[in-house]
């Protein structure tokens, strides 16, 4: 049985910023517990991001590999990327998806907002599904080496069960209802 969220609501007594980041800042924050003692809370504060779910008209889906330096290596992942200020999200997918992949979507389909790490984390990525895609140039960012490839199902399964993409790829394709069997 379900019970209100009042029995499991922590409630923050302090908040310290211990770093600020261009993408990030931590926080350690004190909470007072139901139970009445205090705890510890480490907090990454962002401001939030989207994905992008990219599917061509033969269903194959469209993916960019770079290298993630804090896993240190490559990894094939769906199009993502970070809010600007006050930007909307939808507005942020089709921008991430032209400047990483130069590909533009004439049909564009919300899946929704998540909690990424709700652990230790404030980011909620807006995931889409974009098709009817059509090609542009690439612009990506100063800092980003990209590099853009279709799969098809069987081979994104094959990346999946070898461990070569992230979770927010996986989280992406089941949103879509992409049928990774086959």
């Amino acid at each position: 049985m379900s019970r209100g969220i009042q029995e499991l609501e922590e409630k923050p007594l302090t908040r310290e910023t211990v770093y600020r980041g261009s993408i990030i800042d931590v926080h350690r924050d004190v909470v007072m517990l139901p139970s009445g003692r205090q705890a510890t809370r480490d907090v990454v504060e962002h401001g939030g991001a989207v994905a992008v779910v990219a599917t061509d008209d033969q269903n194959r889906l469209l993916m960019v590999r770079q290298w993630r330096h804090p896993v240190q290596r490559a990894l094939w992942e769906i199009c993502a990327g970070g809010l600007e200020d006050d930007e909307n999200p939808l507005d942020c997918a089709k921008r991430e998806l032209a400047e990483e992949t130069g590909f533009r979507a004439a049909s564009w389909k919300l899946l929704g907002p998540f909690a990424l790490a709700a652990g230790y984390s404030s980011e909620i990525m807006t995931f889409f599904h974009a098709s009817g895609l059509r090609a542009g140039e690439t612009n990506p960012d100063d800092d980003e080496t990209l590099q853009v490839d279709f799969f098809d199902l069987k081979s994104v399964r094959a990346l999946i069960v070898d461990g070569q993409v992230d979770i927010k790829t996986i989280a992406g394709f089941a949103l879509a209802r992409v049928n990774l069997d086959g």
